[in-house]
């Protein structure tokens, strides 16, 4: 992934994005007289014009983007029986007229489980999407975040892409064992025609 624009608190997280975070307003049930894809209306984080700032208390980092409509936060924590990092806890507050009028937008969603990587290494995506509440989605593009065990350089670690990046060899193998199943069906067949052929010429 292309380096973007990197947000760092102390050398406890570090989050990067190469094109934007957003939060979008979808309406559930459309009224009658409206066709797909009813409401959609969308905030831009412009990192360019984000701040960082939290706290590290091992377990936990918080990492937290402050921008002049409101701010988003992300709760990492570290397991160390699994050895793994992950984004515990989402939360964000918007002022911003995403529904035709300037409105205070606010949601959390605890107990997560997302963004995990191995300790010391990084997380990546090219796009996801968390519901928060009530049709109201955090959207983020092109990203890379570490919790822990950031390098005095502030460098990621290794990768650990999402599920959505990772490659797919299922197809591959499905047709590698076609493949070899048609090959021992053609060996078996020439080898039986071979037994039943009859050595030589029969007498009259």
């Amino acid at each position: 992934m292309k380096k973007g624009l990197v947000f760092a608190v102390t050398l406890c997280a570090v989050f990067s994005v190469l094109s934007s975070a957003y939060v979008d307003k979808k309406r559930n049930k459309p009224p009658a007289t409206v066709s797909p894809p009813f409401e959609f209306r969308v905030f831009n984080v412009q990192p360019n014009i984000t701040k960082a700032e939290g706290s590290c208390k091992d377990p936990n980092a918080n990492l937290t983007l402050t921008f002049k409509e409101g701010f988003i936060t992300f709760l990492f924590h570290k397991n160390t029986t699994r050895n793994v990092v992950y984004v515990s806890e989402v939360s964000f507050k918007l002022t911003y007229p995403l529904g035709g009028k300037t409105s205070v937008y606010t949601a959390t969603n605890k107990s997560l489980e997302i963004f995990s990587a191995a300790v010391g290494h990084s997380y990546s995506c090219r796009s996801e999407s968390l519901l928060m509440k009530d049709g109201l989605y955090l959207d983020i593009t092109h990203h890379r975040m570490q919790g822990f065990n950031i390098s005095k350089t502030m460098d990621f670690g290794p990768p650990d892409a999402c599920q959505a990046d990772r490659p797919d060899y299922r197809v591959a193998i499905a047709v590698g064992v076609v493949l070899l199943v048609l090959i021992i069906v053609v060996v078996v067949a020439y080898l039986l025609s071979r037994r039943r052929r009859p050595d030589g010429y029969q007498p009259l």
